[in-house]
């Protein structure tokens, strides 16, 4: 499915763009940004189609993002900021039969069904950052130390692609760990 021009997509990103000009920050910005973005989804490929090629999925996220931006610069911008960490996320090459390649599957399959926005927190960790992430195991999941100064869409992603240092537990702190639960 590619994205077309349709005049309700003008309508759809022109009611978005006014509706956050009047929206400031905080939650009511976020939810407002939310519920916007939905009504898109429902009219536009926001989630670029799979295929064997990326070359093809890139395609795909390039017209939403050229169809939008050329109505509204900053909706065009967040939109590629949420569809380039998935058009990554489809093109790393797995094995065929890995246990990776079938959980990417899944993490596609519910991004899209569930309509969830991704965002980026990659750039300055390439360059090498003297304060890295920290990802500790913790009873609820796994606890995050650590700031990173800049990600896209930070305020409405329901997903954050990140890189962090993974905290090395002794044999003793897990044992307390446990005892302590």
């Amino acid at each position: 499915m590619q994205a077309e021009v349709h005049i309700d997509d003008d309508q759809l990103v022109t009611e978005f763009a006014e509706r956050m000009n009047g929206m400031g920050d905080g939650v009511a910005a976020r939810q407002a940004y939310r519920e916007a973005f939905n009504r898109l989804l429902s009219q536009l490929t926001m989630y670029p189609v799979g295929g064997p090629r990326a070359s093809a999925i890139f395609e795909s996220a390039a017209k939403t993002a050229r169809l939008l931006a050329a109505r509204c610069l900053p909706l065009g911008i967040a939109v590629t900021m949420h569809l380039y960490p998935l058009c990554a996320l489809q093109c790393v090459p797995l094995p065929r039969l890995s246990s990776a390649r079938f959980k990417r599957a899944m993490l596609l399959r519910t991004i899209r069904n569930r309509g969830l926005i991704l965002a980026n927190a990659g750039s300055e960790r390439a360059q090498g950052v003297d304060q890295p992430l920290i990802a500790t195991p913790a009873a609820e999941g796994i606890h995050i130390d650590g700031t990173c100064e800049y990600m896209s869409l930070a305020s409405v992603a329901d997903i954050v692609f990140f890189m962090a240092k993974l905290a090395i537990w002794r044999s003793e702190e897990r044992r307390v760990g446990k005892e302590c639960r």
